[in-house]
Parts: structure tokens; sequence; C-alpha cells
């Protein structure tokens, strides 16, 4: 990277430079774009950190148990699929999809239940409410009632 009086020089999908036909990329517009340290793609990274940090979709589970996921995880997720960062290299298409999915709980919340399993959270996610504890009393009052017969006592107890 080149850096001049706080402008960045960060290379884009569109601005690698192609040796054979330098010509090629001037038709096109494939020229690096300046940014300013605020705008360089790291930085953004680093304030979603900071500002995201202590941000978690809250799950309650069947059981009762409630867990929180770090929604970074999430958009981050959402945001290596969509930018592809693994095969290109661009970080600035893969923060601009952690900020898309970071801003807008839906594309958040829709994202996790629609592309997610819970294998790919379970590491992460911390449990904040223990299941809830059996209502005995509401399930003598309630719970479903059937008479059963054994041929042997000990049978019963199985």
């Amino acid at each position: 990277m080149k850096q001049k009086s706080n402008v960045i020089q960060f290379p884009t999908k569109n601005s690698q430079t192609n040796t054979t036909s330098s010509s090629h990329n001037e038709e096109v517009g494939q020229d690096s774009v300046p940014l300013s340290n605020s705008e360089h793609p790291i930085n953004i990274y680093l304030s979603h950190k900071e500002k995201y940090g202590n941000v978690f979709l809250q799950v309650e589970m069947e059981d009762g148990s409630c867990w929180n996921v770090p929604v970074l995880k999430i958009a981050d997720n959402r945001a290596k699929h969509y930018s592809d960062l693994m095969t290109t290299n661009d970080l600035s298409l893969y923060v601009h999809e952690m900020t898309v999915t970071l801003e807008d709980e839906e594309i958040l919340i829709d994202w996790a239940e629609g592309n997610m399993d819970w294998k790919d959270v379970e590491g992460y996610a911390k449990q904040v409410r223990a299941p809830s504890s059996t209502d005995y009393q509401e399930g003598w009052l309630n719970g479903m009632k059937d008479i059963v017969s054994y041929e042997n006592k000990d049978t019963a107890k199985t």
C-alpha cells in the first residue's frame, strides 16, 4: 500500500493492475481510488468491532434456555459469502457486506435463520438462561394422562 499525506491507495477488485494492458485498465476506469484513513476498510472493520462487540442475537430455545450469539459472527458469515473473500482478498467488499448486515436487523436475523445452522454459531454462543425447570404441578394439572397396566410391578418402574 502506498501512503501519501493520510490518503491510502487500497487495491480493490477493479483496481488490480494488469501488467500486459495498463491502457485497458484506464479505458474501463479501473484506477485505484484514494481513501481517507476513516474510509479505509480495516478502520471501518475495527469500528464495527468496537460498536458491535457487545451486541448479540438472543435466541430462546424450545427448552426455555436462552443464548446470546455475537452479531459480528453472523455478519462475518454473510460478508464472507457475498464478498467471496477467500478467493479475491477484496476487503472493501467484505467490509461493505459486514456494514449492510450489521446496520439492518432484518437482514441479520434473516441470514441467521435462513443460511446458518446451530453448529455455525455454537462455539460462540453463550448461554444466558438455563433450561426451564419442570413445573410438576402444571404437569399434574394439565399434562396428558393415560391409564396403563403392567404384568409385573417391576416393569412399571422402567
